[in-house]
């Protein structure tokens, strides 16, 4: 055996200290995850909960709480072992029953059913072979049994993650302004090098951003890319991006518009927006353009009705008879009413002034276009209703299976999710075959002829840092919860341990001289 004992010295331990603050737009209300759906309280509850696994990238997935998870030659159970040793934040240690609780109450309408075997061990069996990826529903956070359905953000919440709740602090009219976390050795993950995580609630985009150009934040997630192109120049802020799997589009609810029935329409409406243009202007250039879901930019020319153009916002087709007069300026060309159409979106800025640009786009062609602007909390009601003529709103594809949702005409009742109410016997086909080699290119031919929607980008979730250079975030994400997938890692501080021999500075400066070795 060959010793170096130059190696003796280099053994420094590097031991990351202190505190770092984030900010986040917005305000916390549900501490459980089982009932989380706005993204702060998601935020809160990765950085306070576990799951079995982690999505890391697409389809990797790395354990976490479970330390194995077997498939059965049927495909049709997967045998699901926890790990030793671990512990909810009250230092009760995690059971079968907890994570069985936890599966159950967040997929009430569930494919699967899950069959305890003992503390440790459990297995999901799904009931057929179906498209969606069954290892999704394993990144839930795992809360203890029997837990309340509602919870709040107190130092009594028990997490199952490696950070806890150790203070927080509210305005006087209740609403949350800050919480301190400190970390929490679990028992499965890599303790954080940070001991203390601060977050602080902006109500507003805009004083986010300034407190962090003020240096009182650490980190600040998911500000505009405008906002971001303002400081890029910055070399004081470490400014990181990561893809995202969702797409912003147009969805087309012809039952309501007339005119959006017309598929010639729906091929000028999609070939008149300049993505690039819009990308720039509202994401500040921190987004993707597609104009398809195989990410390519350049809307396809498709041929459709013969003589058919938009002239001044007037629909003018020679084969197809309306009950209007026919026009005699025009000859064969038989008038139809000036086209209009109203856009739908939620109240969020990038979203808004996305509307705005497409509007702009439309009226260049003489199709007059309404804004509409509902509450996030509406949308639910907007989509149930199919209360809306064109919907500007996001649709996240993980996989191939993911199409199938959207756009199968066996997903168009509520709350399933193909919301443009869409129906093709060659798509339904296509989408029934997701393996094939030639799925997507056949699929988004056809999605281009028929349009259902009008995909317009893909956005970047933009994450600026005053830490150290490191790798803060992975270059894609599935979630905006994501980003905290390396947290472990982060760090403000260095301090150095040095080795019991680094303190002897002669020994040290002859062994680095010769470097002596023993054999």
């Amino acid at each position: 055996m060959v010793y170096n004992l130059s190696n003796l010295l280099k053994t420094e331990r590097i031991v990351y200290t202190g505190t770092i603050t984030e900010g986040i737009v917005g305000n916390p209300k549900e501490a459980n995850p089982i009932n989380a759906h706005n993204q702060v309280d998601k935020d809160l509850n990765k950085l306070i909960y576990s799951s079995l696994i982690q999505n890391v990238n697409s389809n990797k997935y790395d354990l976490v709480l479970a330390s194995s998870i077997t498939k059965s030659q049927d495909s049709l159970t997967y045998r699901i072992k926890l790990k030793d040793n671990i512990f909810f934040q009250d230092g009760k240690e995690i059971t079968s029953e907890d994570v069985i609780f936890s599966l159950e109450n967040n997929f009430i309408d569930r494919d699967f059913n899950l069959e305890k075997i003992d503390t440790k061990n459990f297995n999901l069996k799904i009931k057929k072979n179906i498209n969606d990826n069954i290892f999704e529903n394993l990144t839930v956070g795992i809360v203890p049994k029997n837990t309340k359905q509602e919870l709040d953000f107190s130092t009594s919440l028990v997490g199952s993650g490696f950070f806890k709740i150790k203070k927080v602090t509210k305005d006087t009219s209740g609403n949350i302004t800050n919480i301190t976390l400190e970390r929490h050795n679990n028992g499965v993950e890599k303790l954080p090098y940070v001991k203390n995580y601060i977050v602080n609630f902006y109500k507003n985009d805009s004083s986010a951003f300034l407190a962090l150009q003020n240096k009182n934040l650490d980190v600040l997630g998911g500000t505009s890319g405008i906002n971001i192109a303002k400081i890029k120049d910055d070399k004081s802020l470490d400014i990181q991006t990561s893809n995202l799997p969702n797409n912003i589009a147009l969805f087309m609810n012809v039952s309501n518009n007339k005119f959006l029935q017309d598929q010639n329409l729906r091929q000028i409406l999609n070939s008149s927006i300049d993505r690039a243009s819009l990308v720039n202007q509202v994401l500040g250039g921190f987004g993707k353009p597609e104009a398809n879901i195989l990410g390519e930019n350049n809307p396809q020319k498709v041929a459709l009705g013969a003589g058919f153009i938009l002239e001044n916002g007037v629909l003018y087709d020679g084969t197809k008879k309306t009950d209007q007069e026919k026009d005699k300026s025009t000859g064969s060309k038989v008038l139809k009413s000036p086209v209009s159409i109203k856009i739908t979106t939620i109240d969020n800025k990038e979203l808004i002034e996305t509307a705005n640009f497409v509007k702009s786009a439309y009226e260049k062609i003489g199709v007059k276009t309404n804004i509409e602007i509902i509450d996030r909390k509406n949308v639910a009601s907007v989509v149930k209703d199919r209360n809306f003529e064109i919907l500007l709103f996001g649709f996240s594809i993980k996989n191939n299976q993911d199409y199938y949702s959207f756009f199968h005409s066996k997903e168009r009742t509520y709350p399933k999710l193909n919301i443009a109410n869409f129906a093709n016997v060659k798509v339904d086909k296509i989408l029934e075959n997701p393996d094939s080699s030639d799925f997507l290119k056949n699929l988004s031919n056809e999605l281009e002829i028929n349009l259902p929607i009008i995909i317009l980008y893909k956005p970047q979730y933009i994450f600026t840092s005053h830490l150290l250079k490191q790798p803060l975030i992975n270059p894609s994400i599935q979630n905006e919860e994501d980003r905290y997938l390396n947290i472990s890692h982060w760090y403000k501080e260095k301090e150095y341990i040095l080795s019991f021999w680094n303190k002897f500075e002669s020994l040290k400066t002859l062994i680095n001289k010769f470097d002596m070795t023993i054999n």
